[in-house]
C-alpha cells in the first residue's frame, strides 16, 4: 500500500520549525518536499513555480499570485500561542500556576494545522483552522479546569506505582467493577481513592499495565527517561511506518471526487472531530451509529456535540441484523474514506476485512485506535488521557496531564491530514493513527517543567480555552437512515 501522497511534489520554503514539521508530516504522508531556505527574489519564486508542486508551506511571504495553493506561516511565538490557545490554562494543579509545556508540542500541532490547511486548500477550500485552540474546546463548553494530576475531565488520575507513575481511567462503569481484578485487592463500595492508590502503589507499572490489558481497562504506564521509542511519523501506512519515499514514475494522483464520500463509524472525540474537519472541506460525512448504542458524546455537553457533528448524515444501524451488516459492508466499499475507531476484532465480527476493502475498492481506511491495530496492541482500549500519559505526554515532576484528554484532538488532526491527503492523492490504503503513536510523535518524551514563565514582553498569559462558534444542532439519532436505505437499495457491489 503507498502512502497517500507518494511522489507527489510539494515546496517548503524558509528554515523556520513550523515549517520543517510540516514538511516532515507532508513526508510521512509520502510527499516529496523541496526544502528552500531562502527565496531570492521573483526570479527565484518563479524557478519554484516552474518545479509546478500541488502546494507549498511558505514561512517567506515570497510568493506573488502563485499558481499553487499556499499556506503563509504567520510569525507565532509557540509559546504564546500555547498560552493563548487555552491549553495552558488547563495544564498544572488547580490550586497552583499553569505549567509550560516544550514548545516542540505547539510547533508540531502548528505545523499540522498547516499541513490540513494546505490539503484543504489543494481541494480549493480555504479553512480557517487554528489547531492549539482545539485543544480547549470541550473544556471551554462543559466548564472543565485543571486538576492537577486527574484529568480535566474528572475520570483519569495519574497515580504513584512501585516504580513510577501509571495513568489510571475510570470512564466507564465497568472500569470501575475491574478494580479488585486489576489490583488483585478488595475495593470498598465506591472505590474510595485511598484504598486504590495504596494498591497500586505496591505492584509495578509493567504488573498493572499487563492486568489492565487483559481486562480491557484503558491505562497508561508513564514511560521513565529513555524508555519511550519516539516515533519518526504518526503513521503506520498498510504494515509498516510511513517513511519518505522519493517520487516514482506514474506517480499522478487518482483524480479527487468533487464530493467525496466519508464514512465515520468513530464515537467520542478524535474521529468525530476528524470527519468535522472533512465535512467543512465539503465532503459528504456519514454518520455511522448503533441502532441500541448511540455514540456516548451524545450525553455529554449538547454544544460540544453539535460542534463536532453538524452536517453530518446520522445513520443507525442494528449490527446484529444480517441487512443492515450488509448495508454497513455496501456503504464502506462505496466511500472515499472511512474513519473508524474499533479494535480490529470488531470490524472482523461485522465481516469488515479494512485491508480488502482497501484493495478492492480504493476506500482510504483510516484507522483511530488507542495503540494500534497489529500485535498486542490491537487488543487494547484508550482514552485521550490515559495515551497521552503512555506517550509520555505528561509535564512536571510529579507528573500532571497535559491540557484535556490531548492524544485525542492531537490524533484528529493527523487523521484528517491523512484523509485530505488521500482526497488529492492516492486512495486505498489503510492508514493507522493510533492516540499513544500520535501523542508520542508531538511529545517526544516527558519534559519536567518549571512553572510557566511569561515571554520577555510580559504581556502572555494564560488565556482561558475557548471553542469555536455554534454551527447548529447535530442530526438526531439514525435521522437519515430511511434515505440512505433507499439510496444504496439498488447497488451492489459486494455480497455478505
Amino acid at each position: 500500500m503507498r502512502p497517500p501522497l507518494q511522489g507527489l511534489p510539494f515546496v517548503r520554503t524558509g528554515a523556520h520549525p513550523v515549517a520543517d514539521a510540516a514538511a516532515d508530516l507532508l513526508e510521512a504522508l509520502g510527499a516529496d518536499v523541496v526544502r528552500i531556505d531562502v527565496v531570492h527574489g521573483p526570479v527565484h519564486a518563479a524557478q519554484i513555480a516552474a518545479l509546478e508542486p500541488i502546494g507549498a508551506i511558505d514561512a517567506t511571504g515570497s510568493f506573488d499570485e502563485p499558481p499553487f495553493p499556499v499556506v503563509l506561516l504567520p510569525d507565532v511565538d509557540p509559546v504564546a500561542a500555547w498560552a493563548a490557545s487555552g491549553a495552558l490554562a488547563l495544564t498544572g494543579d488547580a490550586d497552583g500556576p499553569p505549567l509550560a509545556c516544550a514548545p516542540r508540542i505547539a510547533v508540531r500541532l502548528l505545523a499540522a494545522g498547516a499541513v490540513v490547511q494546505l490539503l484543504a486548500a489543494c481541494r480549493g477550500v480555504a479553512l480557517d483552522l487554528d489547531p492549539l485552540a482545539l485543544l480547549g474546546e470541550r473544556a471551554a463548553l462543559a466548564g472543565f479546569a485543571r486538576q492537577g494530576a486527574t484529568s480535566v475531565g474528572g475520570n483519569a488520575h495519574l497515580v504513584r506505582a512501585a516504580d513510577g507513575w501509571v495513568a489510571l481511567n475510570l470512564a466507564r462503569p465497568e472500569d470501575v467493577d475491574a478494580l479488585p481484578a486489576l489490583l488483585d485487592a478488595e475495593v470498598g463500595a465506591g472505590a474510595p481513592w485511598a484504598d486504590v492508590a495504596a494498591a497500586i502503589a505496591r505492584r509495578t507499572r509493567a504488573e498493572l499495565d499487563a492486568r489492565a490489558a487483559l481486562l480491557g481497562l484503558p491505562f497508561g504506564a508513564v514511560p521513565q527517561p529513555g524508555e519511550l521509542e519516539v516515533p519518526a511519523s504518526p503513521y503506520v501506512i498498510g504494515d509498516a511506518p510511513s517513511r519518505r519515499l522519493r517520487p516514482t514514475s506514474g506517480a499522478a494522483a487518482l483524480p479527487a471526487p468533487a464530493r467525496p464520500l466519508v464514512v465515520d463509524l468513530t464515537v467520542l472525540w478524535a474521529g468525530p472531530l476528524a470527519a468535522s474537519l472533512l465535512t467543512a472541506c465539503g465532503a459528504r460525512v456519514v454518520k455511522v451509529e448503533g441502532a441500541r448504542r448511540p455514540d456516548g458524546a451524545r450525553r455529554g455537553p449538547a454544544a460540544f456535540y453539535d460542534l463536532l457533528n453538524h452536517g453530518k448524515e446520522c445513520v443507525a444501524l442494528d449490527f446484529d441484523d444480517a441487512d443492515d451488516r450488509a448495508l454497513l459492508r455496501e456503504l464502506v466499499a462505496q466511500a472515499d474514506v472511512v474513519l473508524e475507531g474499533a479494535r480490529p476484532r470488531v470490524m472482523a465480527a461485522l465481516g469488515i476485512d479494512p485491508e480488502q476493502i482497501a484493495r478492492d475498492h480504493g476506500t482510504t481506511w483510516i484507522s483511530i485506535t488507542a495503540h494500534g491495530r497489529r500485535g498486542d496492541a490491537a487488543a487494547r482500549v484508550g482514552f485521550g488521557d490515559d495515551a497521552a500519559a503512555a506517550a509520555g505526554l505528561v509535564v512536571g515532576e510529579p507528573p500532571r496531564f497535559v491540557a484535556d484528554a490531548i492524544a485525542d484532538p492531537i490524533t484528529a488532526l493527523y487523521a484528517a491530514a491523512a484523509a485530505l491527503a488521500a482526497l488529492g492523492g492516492h486512495r486505498g490504503q489503510v492508514v493507522d493513527v493510533a492516540l499513544r503513536r500520535s501523542a508520542a510523535y508531538v511529545g517526544g518524551g516527558p519534559v519536567p517543567a518549571p512553572p510557566f514563565v511569561p515571554s520577555a514582553d510580559g504581556r502572555v498569559v494564560a488565556a482561558p480555552p475557548r471553542a469555536r462558534a455554534w454551527p447548529g444542532p447535530a442530526a438526531a439519532h439514525g435521522a437519515h437512515t430511511a434515505a440512505l436505505r433507499i439510496e444504496f437499495a439498488a447497488r451492489s457491489t459486494i455480497h455478505p
